[in-house]
């Protein structure tokens, strides 16, 4: 077993959120490494970038089920719900 310190995992929660929002691990440890890294500051961020990603997964999934109706319901593939889809 291995004890963790706060700093520990914060620093691990941090290199996962980023990771989430499709930072590399080079840039990740690069950035939490700075003198100048704020915490605070850079969880705030954080939590408006993964909002806005929620938004976007939201609009695909809807997007998605719109796309699967119209095929139910016509027989064929509306192809301008399949691009709104994969925006």
């Amino acid at each position: 077993y291995r004890r963790y310190a706060d700093e520990d995992l914060l620093r691990l929660q941090q290199v996962l959120t980023l990771r989430i929002l499709g930072f590399p691990l080079k840039e990740i440890g690069v950035l939490l490494d700075r003198p100048d890294f704020d915490l605070v500051a850079s969880l705030r961020i954080q939590g408006c970038a993964l909002a806005e990603r929620a938004a976007e997964l939201e609009r695909a999934r809807v997007a998605i089920g719109d796309l699967l109706a119209r095929r139910v319901e016509t027989g064929a593939w509306d192809w301008d719900l399949a691009i709104r889809a994969s925006k």
